[in-house]
């Protein structure tokens, strides 16, 4: 069975009695598996379910369930497609066998060292550069408005390192492939652990680091747990598409009201989330040193491993998607495209700033403007 489908009949019957039992017949349900503190739902969809309720007087109300409740983080897409909930939050990178083009555009992490160009050259990649991501999501009939960018993630421990070959010695939270690939190329033993998991494998010592975003030092009180983060190098953002998956039929049973202030509202969920993530994540770092974390430079030996390793990347992406059944020429198509548009991204938001409304009317005007749901 595969990992989107680690629910069984008796277990899905019970999740769709949960919900119906807990939500009003009128309310529009979302479900993620992140925490109630994390950025996407303080920032992001809580904020936008508030602000379409009160533009459509009412009409609309969401409920979001968060940590899991109703669906984990392997489940939530085929529970989108059963209708346990009307939508939720899938990330693509944990399904590459069912979702391969989408997490294709996903696992290419290494060029993002701007989240908010990641977060807007994935939603144009996606509409306009990759029809055979939007089929992905049609077999599950659903479709993506669209998604975030973390900010970018670091190597953060439970134990102070003091040079490289400390690493060797390590158990690694690396639940993507470009986490795992780094963490071998390091000789530290990769675990894999889904995101609510993340807490526990640290406090039991089953993993004494992860790569991540410093925002998890307030939101998951990494900051608590962890003696250091690794400074020296980072991996790129990684963006998502996949942060509000809907339902077709209960998108279907929206009226034309509704359906337009949500489409109308989600580029500013989009950048809003994104740069909130940015910002959280700088505070993660400050909290985390105050709280006596260490910010450690491991020099020019991890630097050159690490740079290295980033350059070979793009072979390694390529190789991984026709593993997962995409063509090779669509994989370098996708590729070329992704990292072009990207790359027009990144100087506009250097040139405004990151303004997030210049930001995010630039979106509408170049994305969403031209997309109909």
């Amino acid at each position: 069975m595969n990992r989107l489908g680690l629910m069984t009949i008796a277990t899905v019957s019970s999740m769709v009695a949960f919900s119906l039992a807990a939500v009003g017949a009128a309310e529009f349900t979302y479900t993620t598996w992140v925490v109630p503190a994390e950025t996407t739902v303080v920032k992001g969809m809580a904020p936008y379910f508030k602000r379409v309720e009160e533009e459509t007087g009412g009409e609309f109300k969401g409920k979001i369930f968060t940590a899991g409740q109703v669906l984990g983080q392997a489940a939530t897409l085929n529970g989108i497609r059963d209708r346990v909930v009307d939508s939720g939050f899938a990330l693509e990178g944990w399904a590459a066998k069912e979702m391969p083009y989408n997490a294709l555009i996903a696992d290419i992490q290494y060029v993002n060292i701007s989240p908010i160009a990641a977060s807007a050259a994935s939603a144009e990649t996606y509409f306009f550069k990759c029809p055979e991501c939007r089929a992905e999501y049609d077999r599950y009939n659903v479709f993506a408005m669209g998604g975030h960018s973390i900010d970018v993630n670091y190597l953060m421990c439970t134990k102070e390192l003091r040079s490289l070959d400390d690493i060797k010695a390590l158990r690694i939270r690396a639940p993507l492939r470009i986490y795992r690939d780094l963490v071998n190329t390091f000789g530290a033993t990769p675990v894999f652990t889904s995101f609510p998991e993340m807490v526990p494998a640290l406090q039991t010592g089953q993993a004494h680091c992860t790569v991540g975003n410093t925002s998890w030092m307030n939101a998951y009180g990494l900051k608590d747990m962890m003696k250091s983060i690794v400074t020296t190098r980072f991996a790129g953002a990684l963006p998502t598409h996949g942060l509000f998956v809907v339902n077709k039929a209960a998108w279907s049973g929206l009226s034309p009201k509704v359906k337009a202030s949500l489409a109308r509202h989600f580029p500013a969920v989009m950048v809003d989330s994104t740069l909130a993530y940015t910002g959280d994540g700088k505070a993660g770092i400050d909290a985390a040193v105050a709280a006596g974390v260490k910010k450690i430079d491991l020099g020019e030996p991890f630097a050159k491993k690490w740079d290295e390793f980033m350059a070979d990347e793009p072979e390694r992406i390529f190789k991984v998607a026709v593993a997962n059944g995409v063509k090779l020429e669509a994989a370098k198509r996708i590729h070329a495209d992704y990292v072009e548009i990207y790359k027009r991204w990144e100087a506009f938001v250097q040139s405004v700033n990151f303004d997030n409304a210049k930001i995010t009317k630039e979106l509408v005007d170049r994305v969403y403007s031209k997309v109909q749901f």
